[in-house]
């Protein structure tokens, strides 16, 4: 049987993203705070103990909110949006489910200094759970988007891949996550976009003139 989802279209995707977005605040909040089994506290790889502490790269981090929007706001064709949108709710349901059944945490011992900087990791670790780090959503959706503006727009394709790079270096200089999180969260990227590129999607119909 094959398996086929309707078309997003343009002039509703802010009111679905929307929507998307506080279910998607709502489960992380949930996941990170209640989970089946207690967390596991990864040991660091060598690339993980070279990699240095670098407390400016928060604003990288946290640029990926402005990240996604600026994608989906470039996105013009229904189909490339809508396998994106379906790809990013794919992914983050996936990673629910294993913060949920395998928690993985990082030590958050380091000295973020003083001044702007520090607010920024104070308020990250307000909302962003320690738990939440296999595999990295950030890396993901991250990914996910800058692909889908690629095959659309290769003029802004390029620039939103070497942020998206930016975002997924952030990661580990924030200790946010581990390297193998990282990787983690890039073959999640792969794998569902791959996967959304095979789904036949079908526009809804339009009404009939009176």
């Amino acid at each position: 049987m094959q398996f086929i989802l309707p078309v997003i279209p343009q002039k509703k995707k802010w009111l679905i993203v929307a929507a998307g977005y506080i279910v998607f605040c709502l489960l992380y909040t949930l996941t990170g705070n209640f989970h089946l089994t207690t967390p596991t506290q990864l040991a660091p790889s060598v690339i993980d103990e070279k990699t240095p502490f670098l407390a400016w790269t928060v604003w990288i981090y946290n640029s990926q909110f402005f990240f996604l929007a600026f994608n989906i706001y470039l996105m013009r064709e229904p189909r490339n949006l809508s396998r994106t949108l379906y790809a990013m709710a794919s992914v983050s349901l996936f990673s629910f489910c294993i913060f949920a059944i395998y928690p993985t945490s990082l030590p958050r011992d380091f000295a973020t200094g003083d001044g702007l900087t520090a607010t920024a990791f104070q308020s990250l670790y307000a909302i962003d759970s320690s738990a939440n780090c296999f595999p990295s959503l950030h890396v993901a959706l991250a990914w996910i988007a800058a692909i889908a503006v690629l095959n659309e727009r290769k003029s802004f394709g390029f620039v939103v891949c070497f942020w998206a790079m930016l975002i997924t270096l952030s990661t580990m200089t924030t200790k946010q996550h581990y390297f193998i999180d990282v990787i983690a969260g890039l073959v999640l990227a792969a794998l569902f976009t791959v996967l959304l590129a095979r789904i036949e999607l079908t526009a809804t119909a339009s009404p009939k003139p009176g």
